[in-house]
């Protein structure tokens, strides 16, 4: 979890980041504080940000020293002092300002040796050129924290009081709600022994430095009165037995230390170190404990790779049962308990494939996949984007190319037989994706590669944002790659045929030549249809086709680490929908082009004549007119004169490949097809049509259709905490906007519409006092 000095430390060191193309790399980083707001921090930022140095009186221990003395810490030229060779050194300047340093004849002679150091370095301040004052880092919504902090000076003052207890908050705590001084002489005071405990043995020197000694004595008698512990006396380490042991009130202790362990980042160093008092301890509360158990695990992992499918799936339930349990400790929390984690999804591939999926026709063999069999998939994925380290990873991939390998060869060679028998249940049949088309106020999404497995997760992250969706399935055109199966499910697709002399399995326009993407948007507008690009949105009354998420492309790049891609894209997919439906459009149809297969160990390789073929791609190739060959063969589904050569099983043309798609399997053919209805009448609606910027007053032209909506000035759409303004309601074609904090100026902007439900239906970007 983050905390506010976690916070502070990433955007000083930002301060370093530079266009390498175009510049060279700064010589330091100065940061100007004129009334030397940030001293107070001093004692932790020293020990966090190791490439700190102060402007000062000569105390190199401290790592201060005047302006010269800083010059040559910049050009490391001193032996005696250590600079982080890949750190660009932070000068920190108590009682100078920018306008100083800017103003060199009129400044302290002190800091003139420094002048230079802006030109060959970069000054650290808020995007205003002013210096970063605590409150600016603490509320400013671009180089800030966006937090909704009282400007009253009883509470400006609390929060320069609490800053040494405040760098330890962690900004989660701290957001969703105004920040007045009782919330900073809280942090103070706190009357929270645990917390306090919890704070000191996570940094025992830190904070007896910085805890005044009235609050230290106290602190202290408190805990050896309720815990038995004299800080002073025992020490860190001692409390740190008493914490794993977990005796009377330090039970409680521990349970506030799992609540959010990552909240104390040096803690479980410190309980690394305890040793177990016997060999009955419980091992949850000891790292030392859990480590060996990982290590057990890892050599159990690592030993499956020469047994069966079936002593393997054996093996993982039983260590399953064994490790299980770990994941809830807090070790695992704290990412210590890797395979553990990675555990939890092996075993799921273990107990899922064992199933052998059968029926009389395909497509029986596509309901039992529909309803049970994708889960096997989806699992492979989870265990492939739980690998953290290539161990893991080459660990994982041997395990699955064992027990999951021969699992999808079996079902899909069962698959193909039954299709070449009783023939593929998508020939010929109405595409459910396409068969429905309505005539208005319809949007169909389209996402390549949006195999099954990875739609039901799309389905519940669309659940988690109160989106209502149906998922239904249908059958891929043949053969399963874009190029086909694309144009099969696109709103044109009656007006394509396929001729003898395509070729790349990709149609034709009927009279006018080849497919390709110009042609594709020209008949889309013929036939009444938007094409929208990136963000654009579009007529809600009408019909749109929008592209977003190419899982596919993705697929093909990075192939065995697509897994850990895929929730990037699904959120972005996600993002998408929600600003369409707000937008208005009341249907959305997701339809997808094919799956794919994902194979750990590479798909094996199959042989095929090449002088048989027209084209050969890695999971289908088109046979030269008259020719056969044993195997699998179907028309192609543009033109059934066109004959398509499938390799068996999760063969593959092309040696090497672990991600592949366009042949006949259940995971390249039985495809999602997502209906979501947009349940909310289209009630009102909005456009801004001007911005005018007096100084921090913001003039906002509106055009409106509804009662009860505001406009708001924020730096994030859709999170309200990051308003710059009061929202004012709208009760003209123009509404003024004040800023009340001039910190706030130049900063990067959007101008909102609200509805009455608070939500976002018109934006516009801006910058705060205007764009000069």
């Amino acid at each position: 979890m983050e905390t506010i000095l976690t916070q502070l430390i990433k955007t000083v060191r930002q301060a370093s980041n530079y266009n390498a193309n175009a510049q060279e790399p700064p010589a330091a980083i100065l940061w100007p504080d004129k009334e030397a707001q940030w001293a107070s921090a001093l004692p932790i930022l020293r020990k966090s940000l190791h490439e700190l140095f102060i402007f000062g009186d000569y105390s190199p221990e401290m790592r201060t020293g005047p302006a010269i003395w800083l010059r040559c810490i910049v050009a490391r030229s001193l032996s005696e002092v250590e600079v982080p060779e890949d750190k660009v050194p932070v000068l920190y300047l108590p009682g100078v300002s920018r306008s100083d340093l800017r103003g060199i004849e009129h400044s302290a002679q002190a800091i003139k040796p420094l002048a230079e150091l802006q030109f060959r370095g970069t000054v650290l301040g808020q995007t205003n050129g002013k210096d970063l004052t605590v409150n600016a880092f603490m509320t400013a919504g671009t180089a800030g924290l966006g937090l909704d902090v009282a400007k009253d000076a009883l509470t400006q003052n609390a929060m320069l009081s609490a800053l040494p207890q405040l760098l330890a908050e962690p900004v989660a705590h701290l957001e969703g709600r105004r920040l007045e001084a009782t919330d900073f002489n809280d942090l103070v005071i706190d009357g929270d022994p645990i917390k306090g405990l919890l704070q000191w043995m996570n940094s025992p020197s830190s904070i007896r430095e910085t805890w005044e000694s009235n609050r230290w004595q106290a602190f202290c008698s408190e805990i050896k009165q309720n815990f038995n512990l004299d800080i002073e006396g025992d020490g860190e380490i001692v409390a740190a037995e008493r914490l794993c042991s977990r005796d009377g009130k330090w039970q409680q202790v521990w349970e506030r230390f799992c609540e959010s362990p990552a909240q104390y980042g040096a803690l479980p160093g410190l309980l690394a170190r305890v040793t177990p008092s016997d060999l009955l301890a419980d091992g949850e509360a000891y790292s030392s404990i859990n480590a060996n158990e990982e290590a057990s695990l890892n050599q159990e992992l690592e030993s499956l790779k020469s047994l069966a499918p079936e002593q393997v799936r054996k093996k993982v339930t039983e260590l399953e049962e064994h490790h299980g349990r770990r994941r809830q400790w807090v070790w695992a929390k704290l990412g210590q308990s890797p395979f553990a984690l990675l555990l939890e999804s092996l075993a799921e591939v273990a107990e899922q494939s064992k199933a052998a999926y059968g029926g009389l026709t395909p497509a029986e063999m596509g309901h039992q996949y529909r309803e049970q069999g994708w889960r096997v998939d989806r699992a492979v994925l989870d265990c492939l984007s739980q690998c953290k380290s290539t161990q893991q990873r080459k660990i994982a991939e041997e395990i699955l190319a064992i027990i999951y390998q021969p699992w999808l060869e079996d079902i899909n060679c069962r698959f193909q037989q039954l299709v070449e028998s009783k023939g593929y249940p998508g020939q010929g049949e109405v595409n459910e994706a396409v068969g429905k088309y309505q005539r208005d106020s319809e949007l169909i999404f389209f996402i390549d590669g949006l195999r099954l497995d990875v739609a039901h997760r799309l389905m519940d992250l669309l659940t988690t944002v109160d989106i209502k969706a149906e998922l239904r399935t249908n059958w891929s055109a043949l053969p399963s790659v874009t190029a086909t199966a694309k144009a099969a499910v696109s709103p044109i697709y009656s007006l394509l045929a396929g001729e003898d002399s395509d070729t790349n399995f990709e149609p034709s326009v009927v009279g006018q030549g080849s497919l390709n993407h110009h042609r594709f948007k020209k008949l889309l507008d013929q036939e009444g249809w938007q094409h929208l690009n990136d963000d654009e949105l579009g007529d809600p009354q009408g019909l749109a086709w929008v592209a977003c998420g190419d899982i596919d492309k993705e697929g093909h790049n990075s192939e065995l680490k697509l897994p850990s891609r895929i929730p990037q894209i699904l959120e972005s997919v996600v993002e998408r929908i929600e600003a369409l439906l707000q937008h208005g459009w009341q249907r959305i149809r997701i339809v997808t082009d094919h799956g794919w297969l994902l194979v750990p160990g590479t798909l094996p390789k199959y042989e095929l004549p090449k002088q048989a073929v027209e084209s050969r791609w890695g999971r289908c190739a088109q046979l030269k007119p008259g020719v056969k060959v044993e195997g699998l063969t179907l028309p192609w589904h543009w033109n059934t004169a066109t004959s398509i050569h499938y390799p068996p099983g999760i063969r593959s043309f092309i040696a090497g490949r672990a991600y592949a798609h366009g042949g006949v399997s259940l995971q390249e053919c039985l495809v999602p097809n997502i209906q979501i209805v947009n349940e909310a009448k289209l009630s009102y609606s909005a456009s801004i049509n001007d911005i005018q910027w007096r100084g921090l007053v913001c003039k906002v032209a509106v055009e409106t259709k509804g009662d009860g909506m505001k406009v708001d000035l924020r730096t994030k759409v859709s999170d309200a905490s990051t308003s710059l303004a009061k929202p004012h309601p709208i009760d003209s074609s123009e509404v003024r906007l004040m800023i009340e904090d001039d910190a706030n100026e130049g900063v990067s902007a959007v101008i909102v519409i609200l509805d009455p439900q608070g939500t976002a239906i018109a934006k516009q970007a801006t910058t705060v006092g205007g764009d000069d």
